[in-house]
């Protein structure tokens, strides 16, 4: 005997298909999903992009005027050593921001543990990279100050801890708090 498949019978059957689960779950008013989640993050994502705009206008006008106002040197070496610090400062952040947006909106109480701790952490590497190049960079040429040198660590991990808190307040859900420190700091 050859065996036969069932008959689809329209009373019994159900409709299991990911369009009817979605249509008939109804959205939660607060939380992840919920119609405010969505408009906190659609607000957040436009004051980032927004202030990535504003800060790179305002940043192409400093460099422009610092070209004009200053001697070609003096602004070749402020550029080493700003590119050198930033460079040093996203090193010295271990990819912590990417965790921290990432695991911060459900850690719950433990977040304030991981951002001491991480910060710490970003902190204290921060002033090992920053006294590091001290070690090898070309000191002579890039600071004309020992004040300049002796604050090249802290400027580092100044710039670290700066960079972090963005990536900190977006996983706390206050993006919008870091695009307006990033344009009054600009």
């Amino acid at each position: 005997p050859v065996p036969t498949v069932p008959r689809h019978d329209a009373v019994h059957s159900v409709d299991v298909s990911p369009i009817a689960d979605v249509v008939e779950r109804p959205q939660p008013d607060s939380g992840p999903g919920s119609k405010a989640s969505d408009r906190n993050l659609a607000l957040n994502s436009m004051a980032l992009m927004l202030s990535t705009a504003i800060t790179g206008a305002l940043g192409l006008l400093f460099w422009a005027a610092a070209g004009r106002l200053y001697p070609v040197a003096e602004v070749g070496s402020a550029s080493a050593v700003i590119t050198s610090a930033v460079m040093l400062s996203t090193l010295s952040n271990l990819s912590l921001g990417s965790m921290y947006e990432r695991f911060l909106p459900i850690s719950g109480r433990l977040a304030k543990s991981f951002i001491v701790r991480g910060y710490l952490t970003v902190t204290a590497f921060a002033f090992v990279l920053g006294g590091g190049f001290l070690l090898v960079a070309p000191v002579d040429e890039m600071f004309t100050s020992t004040a300049e040198i002796v604050s090249f660590p802290f400027f580092v991990a100044v710039l670290a801890v700066f960079a972090l808190q963005d990536q900190t307040s977006s996983g706390l859900g206050v993006a919008r708090w870091a695009a307006a420190k990033n344009v009054f700091h600009a």
